[in-house]
């Protein structure tokens, strides 16, 4: 997969508008205009609280701890969209089972180097930052993404050391 800024894009489609018109011209003219097309940004919040509300559940599979769409007051729970700090609040038993500082982040365009920052300012100076991605550029769709310190612990605990 390969990401083309606006400019590329429209380069390439005045190209194919440049020569003979066929079918694929035509798809691929359509496709590219397509994904220069700016998401609306309540269309990308609520997008991004549906990754959120995933991956909450996922930490509720993993815990063991019931997370509840509807409930604010549980002990996982999705931080609405624009607010500072992580992405995935947990509370009691559920942050001391699962003690990551989520940051969860669904688009199509990769700011990896941005992200991780981002999630590593959330965890206040410690290592436990994790980064969940959803993205249809990914290979696999959605990856998770953490220190190579806290990969190495948590790999030796896994192996018994």
């Amino acid at each position: 997969m390969m990401n083309l800024d606006k400019k590329e894009k429209e380069y390439l489609i005045s190209l194919l508008k440049s020569e003979p018109e066929t079918s694929f011209n035509k798809k691929l003219i359509s496709r590219l205009e397509k994904s220069m097309k700016q998401i609306k940004p309540r269309s990308a919040k609520r997008k991004g609280l549906e990754w959120q509300k995933e991956c909450c559940e996922m930490i509720g599979r993993i815990t063991g701890i019931e997370y509840n769409r509807n409930d604010d007051s549980g002990e996982i729970r999705s931080r609405e969209s624009s607010r500072p700090g992580v992405d995935i609040i947990l509370k009691g038993k559920a942050a001391e089972k699962f003690d990551w500082k989520v940051e969860c982040k669904n688009t199509k365009t990769l700011s990896l180097p941005e992200w991780i920052r981002q999630a590593a300012n959330n965890s206040e100076g410690m290592d436990n930052w994790l980064l969940l991605i959803k993205s249809p550029s990914l290979p696999g769709k959605k990856v998770a993404v953490m220190s190579i310190n806290r990969f190495e612990e948590f790999s030796k605990a896994l192996c018994g050391q």
